[in-house]
């Protein structure tokens, strides 16, 4: 055969779209039969993948546009991860190439082992019947489903297909994925499948439309079919060295300077009359700046005047300081004197007071001392204590606190105990010569008496037996003595020496008490039936307690009473000498004091009259100081070496305060009109007059500039006449190119229908097409032809807009300001003319004649892109097979064979067995399920043919029958 046939014949997808394994024929006319969402679409779908020569998912929207069934495309990595779900995961095309060598290319696309979303190609002669095993097997299924191949990798695949073919290729990069796919030199590659006559991007993405189209035939979407239009003619344009290379950012900006170049130059005429007037503000600036140049000689002078006054004035300042200082040293000492004989005359008396209480205590003893004549104070306060428990005793009877019979058998039991007591006393002095203070040393009684001091003053009645001086020495001996204590064990007893009771003392202690509890019991009967006296015994009662405890009180206090009123009495008489001293000292500080404030007062009246000579001569230098620090930007400008003129006087100031608000008036109307000059960019701002300070220097050097503008402004209209004409002849260039595009589009429009002529689809007799170009572009189109680009005058505004606008909107700035024909061309849609109708209309047709318009197109498009004659046979998908009427598929499928398609239509199983029949064959893509997949998600199969329909005599059968049987 010496024309090139390409075609392509089977799709294998191995862990792949749903499917563990599938072999699918796609050589002719074929259905897929499933139900809903089993893969039959997607597998289809993938041819694309083996057309196109990117390696890569990562913008499969833009290079491969999978897209569902509504057309919105499916992301990146969802699409990557469906056909190439893991390792296992391959998809295998085989194609015939039939001229110089075939007739069988298989190319093997998997995921690459390094880099994301990124696949690779394997290209063989190697017909898939010989790799079939390297995938699937049949193993021991007696079902003939098959199951997976255990040791199946990629590098496994890749070493055998390099040890039986050593031609074969493997594509990583989409450059050589494309110079395989698209090489038009036949005797140069054994992988063509599409032979491009160029593979510039532009004709890959032309192709790359195309090879969509043939996916979408059906689609209700437009659009595909507009870029791919877009893309064919801008293939051809480039080829035809057709470029408008327009740079927008350039002719905005040479237009809008020759605009301000134009604005500019009107703006310097309109300001003439605001140049002239800030000329006189100049002159009269001048004026009054030269009338300031007696400022700075004035101040030379007063300050020389004042140097000896502010000599003299500080001498006298100091005098004054001096005269304050020791008046003010004197008054304080006065407020302290004042302050410490206040304060000692305050203590004087807070301690007369305590001493006085004191006193009262001190008479209260003696008094007791006289009521309990040669008594000690021990003695007086126990019978006092006893007297106020007595006396208590009986409140307490006469309250009904204690019951009487209560008292008296309290009073029995004390008395039984004095009684005992003085049993015991009376026994001690009638047998002192048994004491043990008379038996054992002294050592062994401090023991005991630190241990008891009762123990140390018992009486044995008998003199002790040698076994009890031996118990005591045993007990005692169980004591270390320390220096301090006695240790027992461990437990520490305090040393305490021995001290002798006084048996008589207390035996006469004894007796009073006895006599003092006999009268206490003698009165509590007393009082028992008469009521009267126990009233008025109640009352004394609590008067005697209240005495007996004062005076109670006053033995306890009197001690510290003796000693504190000693001490006060000396305190009291220290402070009588101190005061009458603070006296004494005060009225001598009170003289001195002032004497102080004479001499004070004398030297502030020579401080001031100083002063007020003074004043006047400073009154004059102050106002000029002030007048300098406001204004010294203007006394700056001025020479330092005039002479004063011999005068100064108030009218002299207020005439230079009034001076220098002029020249800051003049100065603010010299900057804002030269601002306005700027603004109006008259001039530009080299000497800074719009920063926040700009001063006379600037002032002037910016006036130069004004002057040369006006002295140059004939030589400036001149050459900007000509910069305009230039300009307009530039755009006059650009006109041409963008009418030659125009006529392009018309050019292409022509040939297509010129193609078309002749054709007729189902009932349409005559198809013609039309390119819907932009609004815009068009009307920018027939502007030109009204527009006089070949003159001195600019444009008008109008104009230069819409044309800015088109060129923002047409021209690609990623590729160098090309026209964008995808822009410019908005629609390719097809006016068809009914059989037996008159003219033409552009209603919508049916599915099927709609869908083969488009094939047709396709066709026509393809034939423009190969570079040989070549015989094609290439699937065109159609899912909704079922919405095309059945009286159509004769003719459409003939027409579709002889073009050089395949239709590829996917369905359920309840599309019409007619239908099917039509189609001729069928593949029931879910049937199958195998118990050994690649991975439990996928377990469908399909392999080993399809279910086909012939024509066929009773009884007549033809070779594959008997092959199967």
């Amino acid at each position: 055969m010496s024309k090139l046939f390409i075609g392509v014949k089977r799709i294998i997808a191995v862990d792949s779209s749903e499917f563990a394994y599938a072999e699918l024929d796609v050589d002719a006319h074929c259905m897929l039969v499933a139900e809903g969402n089993v893969g039959k679409s997607s597998l289809i779908n993938a041819i694309r993948l083996f057309f196109l020569p990117e390696c890569s998912m990562a913008k499969q929207a833009i290079n491969f546009g999978f897209c569902d069934s509504n057309g919105d495309t499916y992301a990146s990595e969802t699409t990557f991860n469906h056909y190439f779900p893991s390792k296992f995961s391959f998809l295998i095309l085989e194609y015939e190439k039939r001229v110089y060598d075939g007739p069988h290319c298989c190319q093997i696309l998997s995921a690459a082992n390094n880099g994301r979303l990124k696949f690779e190609r394997m290209f063989t002669q190697l017909p898939f019947d010989k790799l079939r095993h390297l995938f699937w097997q049949q193993g021991n299924d007696p079902d003939g489903i098959g199951e997976r191949v255990s040791n199946l990798s990629k590098q496994r695949v890749y070493d055998y297909i390099q040890t039986h073919d050593n031609t074969c290729v493997l594509a990583k990069e989409p450059s050589k994925v494309a110079a395989l796919l698209y090489e038009s030199d036949l005797q140069s590659t054994r992988y063509t499948l599409f032979p491009l006559k160029n593979q510039e991007p532009q004709t890959i993405n032309s192709l790359r439309a195309l090879i969509k189209l043939l996916f979408v035939a059906s689609s209700k979407n437009r659009r595909p079919f507009t870029d791919a239009i877009a893309n064919i003619i801008e293939g051809s344009k480039k080829s035809t060295q057709d470029h408008l290379r327009f740079s927008i950012s350039e002719f905005k900006e040479q237009h809008e300077n020759l605009k301000a170049q134009e604005l500019q130059l009107t703006a310097v005429v309109n300001q003439t009359s605001l140049y002239d007037k800030l000329l006189k503000h100049k002159a009269s600036f001048e004026e009054y700046l030269t009338a300031l140049e007696q400022v700075k000689p004035s101040i030379a002078w007063l300050n020389a005047s004042s140097a000896n006054l502010s000599i003299e004035l500080q001498e006298l300042a100091s005098k004054n300081t001096l005269a304050k200082d020791k008046h003010d040293k004197q008054q304080r000492v006065l407020s302290e004197l004042k302050e410490k004989t206040a304060l000692e005359k305050r203590a004087l008396k807070e301690k007369e007071k305590e001493q006085k209480q004191h006193q009262e205590t001190l008479d209260s003893f003696r008094r007791l001392q006289t009521e309990y004549s040669g008594q000690t104070s021990e003695v007086i306060q126990a019978f006092l204590q006893d007297d106020l428990d007595e006396k208590e005793t009986q409140l307490g009877v006469q309250t009904g606190n204690i019951s009487r019979a209560e008292a008296l058998s309290k009073l029995e039991v004390k008395l039984d105990i004095l009684k005992s007591e003085q049993a015991n006393f009376q026994h001690a002095i009638n047998n002192k010569q048994f004491d043990l203070e008379q038996q054992i040393p002294k050592k062994q009684l401090d023991w005991l008496h630190s241990v008891n001091p009762s123990l140390a003053n018992a009486n044995a009645g008998q003199a002790l037996s040698q076994s009890q001086q031996e118990a005591l020495l045993g007990f005692a001996a169980l004591f270390d003595t320390q220096a301090s204590h006695y240790q027992f064990f461990d437990t520490k007893l305090q040393f305490r020496p021995y001290s002798k009771t006084n048996h008589k003392a207390l035996l006469e202690k004894n007796l009073q008490e006895i006599q003092a509890l006999e009268k206490q019991k003698n009165n509590i009967d007393s009082q028992q039936g008469n009521a009267l006296h126990a009233q008025q015994s109640l009352k004394q009662l609590q008067r005697d307690i209240a005495l007996a405890q004062n005076d109670i009180q006053v033995l306890e206090n009197v001690h510290y009473a003796s000693k504190r009123s000693d001490i006060l009495l000396g305190e009291i008489d220290t402070a009588q000498i101190n005061i009458t001293a603070f006296d004494k000292t005060t009225d001598s500080t009170q003289r001195t004091l002032i004497d102080a404030t004479t001499r004070q007062f004398k030297t502030k009246s020579d401080y001031d009259d100083c002063q007020q000579g003074i004043t006047q001569n400073k009154h004059y230098s102050q106002q000029l100081t002030r007048f300098t620090n406001l204004h010294s930007k203007w006394l700056n400008m001025l020479d330092d070496n005039i002479e004063f003129a011999g005068y100064l006087n108030d009218d002299h100031i207020q005439m230079f305060s009034q001076c220098a608000r002029n020249l800051e008036q003049l100065q603010f109307d010299l900057i804002s009109g030269l601002r306005d000059f700027i603004d109006r960019k008259i001039i530009s701002d080299k000497h800074g007059i719009k920063d926040d300070t700009p001063f006379w220097p600037e002032i002037v050097a910016c006036f130069d500039d004004i002057g040369e503008v006006y002295a140059n402004i004939d030589t400036q209209r001149e050459l900007l006449g000509k910069q305009i004409e230039e300009h307009n002849q530039t755009i006059g260039n650009k006109k041409e190119i963008i009418v030659q595009n125009y006529r392009v589009i018309k050019s292409f429009e022509k040939d297509i229908n010129q193609a078309f002529g002749g054709l007729s689809i189902n009932n349409v007799a005559s198809v013609e097409f039309e390119v819907g170009i932009n609004k815009q572009f068009e009307t920018l189109v027939n502007e030109f032809a009204e527009t006089n680009l070949y003159s001195r005058q600019m444009q008008s505004d109008d104009f230069y807009v819409r044309l800015v606008a088109f060129a923002e909107r047409f021209f690609d700035q990623d590729d160098n300001f090309t026209l964008t024909m995808s822009q410019v061309i908005e629609s390719f849609e097809p006016r068809v003319q009914i059989s037996g109708k008159a003219g033409k209309e552009d209603k919508k047709q049916s599915n099927s004649t709609n869908a083969l318009i488009k094939i047709k197109l396709v066709q026509l498009l393809l034939k423009r892109l190969i570079d040989h004659n070549c015989e094609t046979s290439f699937p065109i998908v159609h899912d909704e097979i079922a919405n095309i009427d059945i009286g159509q598929f004769d003719w459409w499928l003939a027409d579709l064979a002889q073009n050089g398609f395949n239709l590829m239509a996917a369905g359920t199983h309840s599309t019409s067995p007619e239908l099917q029949a039509k189609i001729g064959r069928r593949h029931v893509m879910d049937a199958l399920i195998t118990a050994l997949p690649y991975h439990n998600e996928r377990h469908r199969v399909y392999w080993q043919g399809s279910e086909e329909f012939t024509h066929s005599f009773a009884g007549e059968t033809n070779q594959a029958q008997e092959k199967l049987i």
